[in-house]
């Protein structure tokens, strides 16, 4: 992995308890990020990113798509249309059990997403995507 200092917070979002206690427990076990933080609903989400202080932002998002009421293209919406929720810079992962085609053509419609991952996540996932993220990006 390329050397830099550990993310201070990650956000994922996923309805999925499950899912949601994997990200937190492999994202914290992996030592490079400091704190987790997990919700499992849009609005949830976007209520935590509204009320945090710059220094809470996250620095890097796992985004569920599938989700009752609003899903994960509802939040990416939301994001688009309120800059100001995320004005840090975050690097957002959708992490999805989807394999339509039709998903990830509409996720690459949205600039803030780096890339569309497919569930679950794993060490070696999280190992992977580590190692390509520039410094520069996460400053």
């Amino acid at each position: 992995m390329k050397n830099f200092d550990t993310l201070q917070t990650a956000l994922v979002v996923d309805d999925n308890l499950i899912d949601g206690l994997i990200a937190q427990k492999l994202l914290c076990g992996s030592g490079l990020v400091k704190n987790v933080i997990v919700h499992n609903s849009v609005d949830a989400a976007i209520r935590f990113l509204s009320t945090c202080s710059l220094a809470e932002q996250p620095q890097i998002m796992f985004l569920d798509l599938d989700m009752p009421d609003k899903n994960g293209f509802d939040f990416l919406t939301i994001l688009d249309k309120n800059p100001c929720l995320l004005p840090g810079h975050c690097t957002l992962y959708i992490l999805s059990s989807s394999i339509h085609y039709l998903d990830k053509e509409k996720v690459s419609t949205f600039p803030r997403v780096r890339q569309f991952l497919q569930k679950p996540m794993t060490m070696e996932l999280l190992s992977t995507l580590f190692s390509n993220i520039d410094t520069e990006v996460l400053d």
